[in-house]
């Protein structure tokens, strides 16, 4: 008996077995599919019996077509990552570095537009990597509301703000129709994943930051092709501004300790960019708190939901350079001749 699996953006891999033992499998393919249409296509002609990634709710009527059951997990999100230091070591202007430009950018994104591409699929994030399954999400509902509220879609306000912003700064509008800085045009660079909606996601900020006369330079591929821009160098080399990121978790967090410790400081992620997260870049409070939440290091559970709070405001103002888009609906293909466990929340 042979069982092909398909695996997403991993290594090809085989496994044989030894001898045959009642009803075990002689043999187990890997196969590499990156492309989730191409990957239920294949399945559908009986190439392949498992698809080993979650797939995206745009692709649900393909699913629906050829009669494939599924499951639904909740709990991964999708979001814009951006670079956030306001002049690169080479001395090229990077308008994410400014607090400023960053609200008013959560205020360009069309965020019901997102939801739209993942065919309906999931919930607005707007907020923090809280999700709305998460029991501190309802337990700071007012803070949390606060930040949905402000960065909710106003295209005309973001795209005044910005513009005044980038002015206010120095930059003036070259023979292009685009703005410089300092006499140097100033780009844009988005890392735009391809293997999914993320692509569409990509283009359509590009678009969004366009109408501001801003230039983007559009890098796209796949999760190898990025990590070394984003996740291998840190911020002064530039070598992104934005990054459509996606990330996942094993079930439903009923403490969320690590939040905002891992987006937000150094106190989380290895990576050189996440390193560069220090006290003297988010602001002293905002780290104490964030440090409170993850260590558990409060004597009271009013003192845990304040450390919470003071976090959630602080990305309303000051520490705005995730953009959480969307609270995903995942699928996951259950083949009808054989069972199989998928997470809840992952």
């Amino acid at each position: 008996r042979k069982l092909v699996v398909i695996a997403c953006l991993l290594a090809v891999a085989s496994m044989v077995g030894a001898a045959r033992i009642g009803t075990w499998i002689d043999e187990i393919v890997f196969v590499v599919e990156d492309s989730q249409p191409q990957g239920i296509a294949r399945i559908a002609a009986g190439e392949a019996n498992l698809f080993t990634y979650s797939i995206d709710g745009a692709h649900a009527p393909l699913l629906e077509a050829n009669n494939m059951a599924v499951e639904l997990a909740y709990g991964g999100t999708r979001e814009l990552l951006l670079n956030h230091q306001l002049y690169f070591d080479d001395g090229r202007f990077n308008p994410f570095g400014d607090d400023v430009i960053c609200v008013a950018f959560q205020q360009l994104i069309d965020r019901d537009y997102i939801v739209s591409l993942w065919g309906g699929y999931g919930f607005p994030m707007y907020s923090s990597p809280l999700s709305v399954v998460d029991p501190i999400y309802t337990d700071i509902i007012a803070t949390t509301r606060a930040t949905e509220l402000l960065f909710q879609f106003n295209e005309q306000k973001a795209i005044d703000t910005i513009t005044a912003r980038l002015e206010e700064l120095g930059a003036v509008i070259g023979a292009d129709g685009y703005y410089e800085m300092d006499g140097a045009r100033i780009e844009i660079i988005g890392a735009i994943r391809t293997e999914d909606v993320r692509l569409q996601v990509g283009d359509y900020v590009a678009d969004q930051l366009g109408k501001c006369n801003l230039y983007v330079d559009r890098v796209y591929g796949t999760s190898p092709d990025l990590s070394p821009l984003w996740a291998g160098s840190p911020m002064g080399d530039g070598a992104f501004s934005y990054y459509t990121g996606g990330w996942g978790r094993s079930g439903i967090s009923l403490e969320n300790v690590w939040s905002f410790a891992q987006h937000y400081t150094d106190l989380g992620l290895p990576w050189p960019l996440y390193t560069g997260y220090t006290p003297e870049l988010v602001g002293q409070e905002f780290y104490d708190a964030a440090e409170v939440a993850l260590t558990g290091t409060y004597a009271t559970v009013q003192e845990r939901l304040d450390a919470f709070k003071t976090c959630e405001a602080s990305i309303q103002f000051d520490n705005a350079w995730h953009l959480w888009l969307i609270q995903l609906v995942n699928l996951w293909y259950l083949p009808d001749n054989m069972g199989i466990a998928n997470d809840l929340a992952a």
